[in-house]
């Protein structure tokens, strides 16, 4: 695999020991904002697009109804009084009590979206010989230096250009640390240089040897 430069945006105040050399300003095409020193590194990637907005319009919606049907009796029981049948009272308590159901499903559905997960990847960092994964969610996954083997970039399908980031360990299944699916062919070099330098950026900060790499032919997309 050839090594790559990762270049980042410089940092003020940075501590003495950090090789300002090092970091140089990102490409404008880049989606993702890094740091590094002699043994850290911190990778923050693009929020990215809500994993639920639909689901998130359609609890709004729920919440709108609710409060319309409550409006709606209390106007109805109002009426009633004002036009003297009280008889028909009752009739305002059918809208009250479909409200109440319905604000109660829309907060159903409110707590169900703030515990969803979303194990698309936002930070991945290295310090004191850990590999951090932070998700979207806020779930972590923590390795130490002596679990990992190498980090490459492979291809997880080649008909979808899916390009991969992986976390290969010494004992267990390979790990899929962020993956990109490319849009076209010049899109997939693109994201494949990044995530090249991203690899080497998190294998410096490991230390891994190059005797560890992984023997794996990295295909092409079509």
């Amino acid at each position: 695999m050839k090594e790559i430069s990762i270049n980042s945006a410089g940092r003020k105040g940075a501590d003495a020991d950090i090789d300002s050399a090092s970091q140089a300003a990102a490409p404008h095409s880049s989606q993702v904002a890094t740091q590094h020193g002699e043994n850290w590194a911190t990778i923050d990637f693009s929020p990215g697009e809500d994993a639920w907005p639909p689901e998130r319009r359609r609890a709004w919606r729920f919440f709108e109804i609710g409060v319309l049907l409550l409006l709606g009796s209390i106007i109805s029981y109002s009426a009633f009084l004002a036009f003297r049948v009280p008889a028909y009272r009752f009739l305002a308590g059918f809208p009250f009590a479909a409200g109440i159901v319905v604000l109660m499903a829309a907060h159903g559905r409110r707590r169900y979206l703030h515990c969803a997960s979303d194990d698309a990847v936002q930070q991945l960092s290295v310090a004191d010989g850990l590999l951090v994964r932070t998700a979207r969610d806020h779930g972590k996954q923590v390795w130490y230096r002596h679990e990992v083997r190498y980090i490459a970039v492979d291809v997880g399908s080649a008909d979808a250009c899916l390009l991969e980031l992986i976390l290969y360990l010494r004992e267990g299944e390979p790990i899929v640390l962020h993956s990109v699916l490319c849009e076209s062919p010049m899109n997939g070099e693109r994201a494949r240089t990044e995530l090249e330098s991203l690899a080497t950026l998190l294998r410096e900060a490991l230390n891994l040897l190059a005797a560890d790499r992984v023997s794996h032919a990295i295909q092409r997309c079509p």
